[in-house]
């Protein structure tokens, strides 16, 4: 399999879950609701296009970030992390302390190092997808320009607040 369609299974699983009433009207004096479908999401936003800088209360970085869709159950955006560093390089290294939700992440560009507390360390590229349990805590690296797709729960969002500090070195 290329590596181009690594992209397109979890693309898939995410166009699969989201979908939602766009438009409603009146028929013979009723109202009808439009049928619900797939919605396309951004190619641009995956490459980091049209992306909104955000206030980061990280000093490490910069952040932008974009909602795709953002809907009653579920969200789905492109987050991206730069280093302060000029040049783009260097790492970022976040304490997540009892990570409130439940998190499906598809790295589109960078890299991404989880390390658990028991020092247990996995690494993800551009093309790797990976789920970040609720209750995680430990080390969260990001290399260089870091972009990620990530979809949530909109609920769990909504009510519980995600907790990070900068890590020691």
């Amino acid at each position: 399999m290329k590596r181009t369609h690594r992209f397109m299974i979890p693309i898939c699983i995410v166009l699969g879950l989201q979908a939602h009433v766009v438009a409603s009207g009146e028929k013979d004096g009723q109202q009808v609701d439009a049928p619900i479908a797939p919605l396309r999401l951004s190619r641009e936003a995956a490459t980091g296009i049209g992306l909104d800088k955000v206030p980061w209360p990280d000093e490490q970085r910069t952040a932008r970030w974009s909602f795709l869709f953002k809907g009653e159950e579920l969200s789905v955006s492109v987050f991206e992390s730069t280093p302060v560093n000029p040049a783009g390089e260097g790492v970022t290294r976040n304490r997540v302390t009892n990570y409130p939700y439940d998190q499906f992440v598809l790295v589109l560009s960078g890299k991404s190092v989880l390390i658990d507390d028991s020092g247990n360390a996995q690494t993800f590229l551009a093309g790797d997808y990976f789920v970040v349990p609720k209750g995680f805590t430990g080390i969260w690296e990001e290399h260089g320009v870091y972009r990620e797709l990530i979809v949530i729960d909109e609920e769990a969002v909504r009510t519980r607040p995600l907790k990070v500090s900068p890590a020691d070195k």
